[in-house]
C-alpha cells in the first residue's frame, strides 16, 4: 500500500496531540471474508481517568491532483470503512484527515460540504508545515 505525501506529518501531528498511534496502517477484516481493508492509522488517547482511552481510524488524503475526483473516491473509501467497522462493532471513531489548503479548498465546494454533512463525515484538518492538529471536525 503506497503511503501518502503527507502520511508522517499527519502521524507526528496526532503525536504531538498526545495520541498513541497503535496501528500503521489499521487492518479491518470484513466479515465473512478473509480480506481487509487497510485504514492509514489506528491511533488510541487516555483521556482523564479513562482506564479505556477514545480510539481513532484515520484515513490520510492529500487530494494533489483534482479534488472533486479524489474526493469521490475517499468517500467512497471511507464509506466503506465504515461499514466495515459497524460491522465488527469496532470501539474506533473513524475520521478523514487532510491538510488545511486542502480542507480550505474543500469548503469552497458546495458539493463536498454537502456531502460531508450528509454523510457525517469526521475531518481532522492538519497544519503539514507545523505537523499540528489546527481543527476536529464532527
Amino acid at each position: 500500500m503506497a503511503r501518502d505525501i503527507i502520511h508522517e506529518a499527519v502521524k507526528t501531528a496526532l503525536i504531538n496531540d498526545g495520541w498513541t498511534v497503535t496501528d500503521d496502517p489499521l487492518r479491518l477484516f470484513i466479515p465473512g471474508t478473509t480480506k481487509a481493508f487497510e485504514v492509514d492509522l489506528g491511533a488510541e488517547k487516555v483521556i482523564g481517568a479513562e482506564k479505556e482511552g477514545k480510539q481513532i481510524a484515520v484515513e490520510i488524503k492529500s487530494f494533489s491532483k483534482s479534488i472533486l475526483n479524489q474526493f469521490h473516491e475517499a468517500l467512497g473509501q471511507y464509506m466503506n470503512y465504515l461499514l466495515t467497522m459497524q460491522l465488527t462493532e469496532s470501539p474506533r471513531e473513524l475520521f478523514l484527515a487532510v491538510s488545511s489548503e486542502v480542507y480550505l479548498k474543500m469548503t469552497e465546494l458546495s458539493i463536498i460540504q454537502i456531502q460531508l454533512k450528509r454523510q457525517n463525515v469526521k475531518v481532522i484538518v492538519v497544519d503539514i508545515q507545523h505537523q499540528k492538529i489546527e481543527q476536529w471536525i464532527k
